[in-house]
């Protein structure tokens, strides 16, 4: 196992707040690595961190494994890459995502529970493939490639403390191809809009015709 130091911090999260109010959407990249106060240790098997030790004034606070709920995949990113402070549920306070975000990815979001002073492994939620933060209506959206013809997105609003999906958005980047593939589920239009009950809601060739966010986040994932 080799163990990387990469500090961090509580932040005020009056950083992401600025962001937020200039960017409808928040990626990331937005999110800030490093702060005051704090710092991880990862610890690193193969491909995966199976350790996280939250670190506060030099003082061991939280110490989260593989078998408590981490789930990260770590190839040859920096550790700093894989760290990053995002206010998930909304409620003000700094939860931590732990991963590379990308698609066909396996990443770890621990909640902060000021009950408890302590992160919690989330457990249910969407995939957490390139996540996009929707501070505005309090949504997340998460997309990736199913197939190579394929893309595969979600929106997930908060119910209570449950993150629940709401639309999903499936979107093939070459009909030719994908249906000359896959002839026994032969699609006729690029973009396929649902609700949670799989109702569809547009299906459409052009990214213009779906609805203002989806397009939005489309062009940022």
């Amino acid at each position: 196992m080799k163990k990387f130091i990469l500090t961090l911090g509580i932040f005020a999260l009056t950083a992401v707040c600025a962001n937020a109010q200039n960017k409808p959407l928040l990626s990331l990249n937005d999110m800030p690595h490093t702060a005051k106060g704090m710092r991880v240790e990862l610890t690193k098997d193969g491909m995966m961190a199976v350790e996280a030790r939250i670190m506060k004034n030099g003082q061991l606070m939280q110490t989260i494994r593989d078998e408590e709920g981490l789930c990260t995949d770590w190839y040859e990113q920096d550790a700093q890459d894989l760290v990053h402070f995002v206010d998930v549920n909304y409620d003000g306070q700094p939860d931590l995502f732990i991963g590379v975000g990308g698609s066909r990815t396996a990443n770890s979001v621990l909640l902060w529970n000021p009950a408890t002073n302590r992160f919690e492994t989330m457990v249910d939620g969407p995939n957490w493939q390139n996540p996009i933060f929707s501070p505005k209506d309090k949504a997340v959206y998460t997309g990736g490639s199913n197939s190579a013809w394929e893309m595969f997105y979600a929106k997930s609003v908060w119910r209570g403390n449950k993150l629940v999906t709401v639309e999903t958005l499936e979107y093939v980047t070459n009909l030719n191809d994908y249906n000359r593939v896959f002839p026994e589920s032969r699609k006729s239009h690029a973009y396929t809009l649902k609700n949670a009950s799989g109702k569809v809601i547009k299906r459409t060739n052009n990214l213009n015709q779906l609805p203002k966010n989806w397009q939005k986040v489309v062009r940022a994932i």
